[in-house]
């Protein structure tokens, strides 16, 4: 979540500084869909939950590692969100994940490894680590543009809410076939395994 405070230095040059690893009650600001993506455990879809902060009364962003888009136990976007909307995460039969702005949370931001960008340069960046249920409401400032109202934005070319391209769904169908096949398999018991 690499986000923090657009500061200038002497040479008038940006410089990004993440959001320091700490406790503290924000308000969701934007769910970006990345779309798909090819991994190397196959294709998935994407999505960042970003929520505001402040901090000495300035409002300042941090954002979540880029997220699965599947809602399962098992996945990390379940987890996250069940700490923080609990029971109403279990009992919804569906979740629109942009009702979601607006709502307040508990974040606990941890930081990230830094890394190399283009130039060379090292980049520290912090992301959101766990959320939990803010006790206080706390208001957006409005100073933030969501990713879609940016200039220059272009939507994914597939929804990470959608199937996903056709190399997507062939790698899918694959996996579905080769898993009946081997449950079939297993299935089949040879006269010498027979108990009788």
């Amino acid at each position: 979540m690499q986000i923090a405070v657009n500061i200038k230095n002497s040479n008038n040059e940006r410089k990004y500084e993440p959001l320091a690893s700490d406790i503290y009650q924000g308000v969701c600001v934007d769910v970006e869909d990345m779309g798909w993506k090819e991994t190397s455990f196959g294709w998935k879809g994407f999505i960042k939950i970003y929520f505001e902060t402040y901090v000495d009364g300035k409002p300042m962003l941090a954002k979540t590692k880029r997220l699965n888009a599947v809602i399962s136990q098992r996945s990390t976007l379940y987890k996250l969100l069940k700490k923080w909307l609990g029971e109403e995460l279990d009992t919804a039969k569906s979740l629109d994940l942009t009702s979601l702005i607006g709502k307040s949370a508990t974040i606990n931001v941890e930081d990230g490894e830094p890394f190399k960008n283009n130039e060379g340069d090292d980049v520290e960046w912090s992301f959101i680590e766990k959320l939990k249920p803010c006790k206080e409401d706390v208001e957006p400032s409005g100073t933030y543009t969501p990713v879609t109202e940016r200039d220059g934005y272009e939507p994914p070319a597939y929804s990470a809410f959608s199937s996903g391209p056709p190399e997507a769904q062939e790698e899918r169908e694959a996996k579905l076939a080769e898993a009946k096949a081997k449950r079939e398999s297993s299935n089949e018991v040879s006269e010498d395994e027979a108990p009788f």
